[in-house]
């Protein structure tokens, strides 16, 4: 019953179908973001994480022996953004050893909501490199307006780039947006 409503969840919200077989119920996204690592991930092979970041992604990569490799986002003096360099994405997404990119979006702790050009070009380079795409989205609904006070909706990746459907982990809980932190509901949509 849960995993068919988390499906009617994306469907109703992002007109995305996903089978409740690709569906991994766990106890917070904390614990889906730990349960993706862990299936996809070998100890010595490399996770690319932005910084600054959410502690609980080194101390994840540390728990199951995972390398951490950062890519830093920089606040931009002129409009205040946070952007990252795409050069420094390359470097650290080509090593063979890199098996995983984790995507917060919007960011913790910047707010930062990557765009769909900033994220076509993730896609791109996990796909090329054979990298798969955990995203932590518990934060989904928490974006704010652009500089010309249009809403920011947020990209679900599976849905707005199919070709990384079957590497893309996506994984959120009811913690957040439902005010429910204390629930420990999550979930990790699969391939």
């Amino acid at each position: 019953e849960t995993a068919r409503r988390v499906s009617d969840y994306y469907q109703r919200l992002y007109g995305y179908n996903v089978s409740e077989d690709n569906i991994t119920l766990t106890l917070g996204a904390t614990e889906a973001v730990a349960t993706a690592l862990r299936t996809i991930s070998c100890p010595g092979d490399k996770v690319v994480i932005f910084e600054p970041f959410h502690e609980l992604y080194p101390s994840q990569c540390d728990i199951f022996y995972l390398d951490p490799v950062y890519v830093t986002l920089h606040a931009s003096a002129e409009d205040g953004k946070w952007n990252y360099d795409l050069e420094e994405l390359k470097d650290a997404i080509v090593d063979s050893k890199t098996k995983a990119l984790i995507l917060n979006t919007p960011h913790n702790p910047t707010g930062k909501v990557f765009s769909y050009e900033e994220l076509k070009a993730i896609v791109d380079l996990c796909i090329q490199n054979d990298v798969y795409i955990i995203t932590d989205e518990i934060y989904e609904h928490m974006t704010f307006p652009d500089e010309n006070n249009k809403p920011r909706e947020h990209i679900l990746i599976p849905q707005a780039f199919p070709e990384a459907a079957d590497r893309t982990l996506v994984c959120n809980s009811i913690g957040k947006s439902a005010s429910a932190t204390g629930w420990r509901l999550g979930w990790c949509l699969h391939p």
